[in-house]
């Protein structure tokens, strides 16, 4: 769990100097829902350390599989806590998830992980 927290502390670094200058929370969405470990509990943590904060407003997403770009375009920064390696629920997102998901990051958003990177491809 320490190795998790230090990774989103250190993700949101470069968020810190924009945040100084605005008065309005990150917007931050955490995406979730199958991971091969205690999902929730992580969830709540990371959810947790951001609010605690106090520059953040999080939301959290556990259907990411239906995800489109209208779901990504109201946050400022994606958290990504989903690993499915062993396809239990089936196919991996779809393709229009997965094109959405890039775009959101290209676009400028800011992510960070909390499990292997490869997880969402």
């Amino acid at each position: 769990m320490r190795q998790c927290t230090l990774s989103i502390l250190l993700c949101a670094l470069p968020l810190i100097e924009e945040i100084r200058t605005e008065s309005t929370k990150v917007k931050v969405l955490i995406l979730t829902g199958v991971v091969n470990h205690d999902w929730r509990a992580t969830t709540a943590r990371l959810s947790e350390i951001l609010e605690t904060a106090g520059r953040f407003e999080v939301r959290v997403n556990e259907e990411v599989a239906g995800a489109t770009a209208q779901t990504f375009s109201s946050y400022d920064a994606l958290v990504f806590n989903w690993n499915d390696w062993k396809k239990a629920r089936g196919e991996w997102w779809s393709e229009e998830t997965r094109r959405a998901l890039g775009e959101s990051v290209r676009s400028g958003k800011g992510w960070s992980q909390s499990i292997p990177p490869t997880a969402p491809f």
